[in-house]
């Protein structure tokens, strides 16, 4: 078995060349809807040095922040269909916006066709030191109307999971908007200002190991590794899953054969066993997909967030 598997590498590594042959010249670009620094930026600067490795071509992150990533996902839609020119997109600019916001000057479905799912960071339902000790005890109290969960926005993901939530549980969440984002949030939570926040887990961690954070339920339904002995929320509130995730989009006039060819490549590059583990350091579950698997993700995810901000009364006018 071994001999065999040694004698198929180099089968396996010519169509990994053939697939990287067969990508335009480049330089590409790596289109991100946030300001630098944030979390998806890191996410794509990480991304663009390891397709420079893996294609031998120029990979340049450019920021397009303004609209929540809708400025992005508009100027790529109508960028040239050459394969050169790609979109880092997430949930809130390709599966929420199209609920929530009239003349975004573009249809996801339509004109922004998927590459690949990049993956998904885990989420999990946190509290602070005064919060309740479980998702029981979180009922209790949300009934009474003492339960505010800390959003990054209205509309944002963590504003409509928690709408999910409270629809699943029965009971009413208030949701506290922070135009500053996350970080507000967290500080509020800190503060008691609000009582529950949804938090990437690689990020809430540390404030998780010291104490300042107590993790209620993961968002994931099979449970976290990190997190032995906390429950998924969907024990409590049947069905209920959430993460932030990310894929790779190009614009509406690339040919389906190119972006079937981009999939391959990419794809195999955030495969590399090295990237994989160093992604998942970061906190990320990395997911590479084919477009078709993609597309149905997309519309099952269109769907669930278009049906949660319907239930918050948020509506595209």
């Amino acid at each position: 078995m071994r001999r065999r598997a040694l004698l198929a590498l180099p089968a396996l590594l010519l169509a990994r060349a053939a697939a990287a042959e067969e990508l335009p010249a480049g330089p590409y670009r790596l289109i991100v809807g946030f300001s630098p620094g944030g979390g998806i930026d890191t996410l794509a600067r990480q991304l663009a040095r390891r397709f420079a490795e893996a294609t031998g071509r120029s990979w340049i992150v450019e920021n397009r922040s303004g609209a929540g990533g809708a400025i992005a996902a508009a100027s790529v839609a109508r960028a040239p269909g050459d394969g050169t020119t790609l979109l880092l997109g997430e949930m809130g600019s390709i599966a929420i916006a199209p609920a929530i916001q009239a003349n975004l000057g573009y249809d996801p479905a339509r004109d922004l066709p998927g590459i690949t799912l990049v993956g998904e960071q885990p989420v999990v339902l946190v509290t602070n030191a005064k919060g309740p000790a479980d998702m029981a005890g979180l009922v209790e109290r949300a009934r009474r109307g003492e339960i505010r969960n800390g959003t990054a926005g209205v509309g944002n993901p963590t504003h409509l999971f928690g709408v999910d939530l409270a629809k699943r549980l029965g009971v009413p969440i208030e949701a506290v908007h922070y135009r500053a984002g996350g970080g507000s949030a967290a500080v509020a939570l800190l503060n008691d200002e609000v009582q529950i926040a949804f938090a990437a887990l690689g990020g809430a961690m540390p404030q998780i190991r010291s104490g300042n954070y107590r993790a209620l339920g993961t968002a994931d339904p099979a449970g976290r590794p990190e997190l032995p002995g906390v429950p998924p929320i969907a024990a409590s509130a049947p069905g209920f899953s959430a993460a932030f995730w990310f894929g790779l989009h190009a614009p509406a006039a690339t040919p389906p054969a190119l972006i079937a060819t981009l999939s391959r490549a990419l794809g195999e590059a955030m495969r590399e066993p090295g990237f994989v583990a160093t992604m998942t350091a970061a906190g990320y579950d990395l997911r590479p997909n084919t477009p078709e698997q993609y597309a149905a993700f997309l519309r099952a995810e269109t769907e669930r967030l278009g049906a949660a901000a319907r239930e918050a009364g948020l509506r595209a006018e």
